[in-house]
């Protein structure tokens, strides 16, 4: 439960049990039943906040003595079932009261996880602070029982209060000086510097006494800054140190490295030996930035590429590189939107038969017009929505409309054909790709033979067994099977025969100099009669000469697909492709190379 959130749920699954299970869990405000009408929509939106506000204005706020005590005895969900406490009022109230509340309403500070995850250890020895109030909570769970934690509280010391406010000025003063510095055009090298993995001492040591590292490290960065130097604590273990001049980047590094040498050792605290390492960056102002956060941001950038060999380990800030992270990460989250948004759409590219020079398929390739970028290459979009998993929700998509459109031009009484659909590595692992494909060809009345999956060797190929057994259970569908790509990756023939392939495509990169070179023309001879001899169909892509399709056609090859015949097209025009298909025989579109 997050006292800061509220929770609503908008589902056309509403029977009771479901509805009461929400409802009690006490992490949803209300739930609302599909259709829902959007004016009443709006209004349950407003009430839910109205609610919210109100509920936020009455909580009861923690008044504590500068010492104090509570003992709590919690359930598993966090909600507090018993509570002897050295603080007498809590807003007013007896602390007796307060039986019944989640821990997360008396020590907001808490997150949702936290609590459940307090709530189920064996053993907890934490600190926590709460930066609203300064409010240091020191949790010892009691080995009695994990549902019963003593929580001593104690508010920071004067000392640590004018501490913290004399970093903060320190910190400010240092910004004035970049920023006047950027005012005036004057250059400004500023590093950033950060621990690794500082989180594990917070986790080992509380937050007290890594507060009191921290305190060491700054002082110890401080000892070896050279006289120019302004250097700061920037947040938690995050730290800025500016320079007012151009440095090199052997100047800059040579500074990086006097800076952090103490710590090429271990480093004595508390009676104790820790090892802290850094990842740094810099920027050069005005070059690399117009503003302080934005030289901070950068450098920060820079320190997330940092280098382990030798010289230049310390990397500075590349707008090239950057730039690129950026558009990625943009490009990446307006991907997730494209599906709500319909910005994809489907086209369809013919495979023709070279014996009839009727269409007996179409690839199904999926496009994106983006509102405002405009069309973006698949090229580009598609590695990324490989990398980041989002190809299974988009591969889904793609298989769901072009197989809907195909059943409506069957029902239309167009002429039948196959549709091929690309499906990912990542589909094919991650996804119950055999559930799905059932699923769609049950509601849109596809019939199962008319859909070809293409998959590419270069997967199929790194753990040979599963794939066998995946497309086993995909043919067991009455769906057919392509091998995409063939001679791209390990082209290796001593598998083709195990795997249940109806068809094999050759790539466009063998088909682009077929003519030139009379080694490709063997090649491909004998990989179509091989075909032929292991029952496949062969299909050549690329096809965009008269003089590659009648080599293709004297190899005995059964269907070509490429810009010689037909770009890949919306669906409105591969529709009237198959509406001329049916008043021609041997002819498409005019096109007279079939003999």
């Amino acid at each position: 439960k997050n006292p800061d959130t509220l929770g609503m749920i908008l589902s056309g699954y509403a029977d009771v049990e479901s509805v009461m299970a929400a409802l009690n869990s006490g992490a949803v405000h209300k739930f609302l039943e599909k259709p829902w009408d959007e004016v009443k929509l709006l209004d349950e939106v407003k009430n839910a906040f109205h609610h919210f506000e109100q509920n936020r204005a009455s909580a009861p706020k923690l008044e504590l003595k500068p010492q104090g005590k509570v003992s709590l005895i919690m359930n598993r969900s966090g909600v507090i079932t018993e509570l002897k406490a050295g603080i007498d009022v809590f807003n007013g109230q007896k602390t007796s009261s307060l039986v019944g509340t989640h821990l997360s309403e008396l020590f907001p500070s808490f997150s949702g996880s936290e609590v459940q995850g307090l709530c189920l250890s064996d053993e907890v020895n934490r600190e926590i602070i709460d930066s609203d109030s300064g409010v240091v909570f020191s949790i010892n769970s009691k080995p009695l029982s994990f549902q019963s934690w003593e929580i001593s509280v104690s508010r920071w010391t004067e000392e640590q209060v004018e501490a913290e406010k004399c970093a903060e000025e320190e910190k400010q003063k240092l910004v004035r000086c970049v920023e006047s510095r950027l005012a005036s055009s004057e250059a400004v090298t500023l590093f950033y510097l950060n621990i690794r993995h500082f989180k594990y001492f917070n986790e080992s040591l509380g937050y007290s006494q890594s507060d009191q590292l921290l305190k060491q490290v700054i002082n110890l960065l401080h000892d070896q800054s050279s006289d120019t130097a302004k250097l700061t604590r920037l947040n938690g273990d995050e730290f800025i140190c500016a320079i007012p001049s151009e440095l090199t980047e052997q100047k800059a590094n040579a500074e990086l490295e006097r800076l952090l040498s103490p710590f090429e050792n271990l480093i004595s605290f508390q009676g104790r030996e820790v090892m802290l390492t850094f990842a740094a960056g810099y920027v050069v102002a005005p070059e690399d930035g117009a503003s302080f956060d934005q030289l901070v941001q950068r450098a920060k950038s820079a320190s997330e590429a940092i280098k382990h060999n030798g010289k230049g380990r310390f990397p500075r800030y590349q707008h090239q590189k950057s730039s690129q992270v950026e558009d990625r990460i943009s490009l990446e989250s307006e991907m997730c939107k494209a599906l709500e948004r319909k910005e994809f759409e489907v086209f369809y590219q013919p495979k023709v038969s070279l014996r009839t020079g009727k269409i007996l398929g179409a690839e199904a390739l999926i496009r994106w017009h983006h509102s405002e970028k405009g069309s973006i290459s698949p090229a580009q979009f598609i590695p990324l929505a490989e990398s980041t998993g989002q190809i299974n929700a988009i591969g889904e998509w793609v298989l769901s409309e072009a197989s809907s459109q195909s059943s409506r031009w069957s029902d239309q009484g167009l002429p039948e054909f196959t549709l091929a659909v690309n499906v990912s590595g990542r589909q094919l692992v991650d996804t119950d790709l055999v559930g799905s494909i059932a699923k769609i060809i049950e509601e849109v009345g596809l019939a199962p033979e008319r859909l070809e999956l293409e998959v590419t060797e270069t997967y199929l190929i790194q753990d040979i067994e599963h794939s066998i057994e995946t497309l086993k259970r995909l043919k067991e569908l009455g769906v057919k099977i392509a091998l995409d790509d063939f001679g791209t990756g390990y082209s290796s023939l001593n598998y083709l025969n195990r795997l249940p392939i109806d068809t094999l495509k050759v790539d466009r990169s063998f088909i682009l100099d077929l003519v030139e070179t009379p080694e490709k023309k063997t090649l491909i001879k004998n990989l179509i009669a091989l075909s032929h001899d292991l029952g496949m169909r062969v299909v050549a892509e690329g096809v965009e000469r008269s003089e590659q399709l009648a080599q293709l056609q004297q190899m005995k090859c059964d269907e070509v697909q490429g810009y010689y015949f037909s770009p890949p097209v919306s669906a409105e025009t591969f529709k009237a492709l198959l509406e001329q298909q049916i008043n021609q025989d041997n002819n498409i579109a005019g096109n007279d190379w079939i003999q």
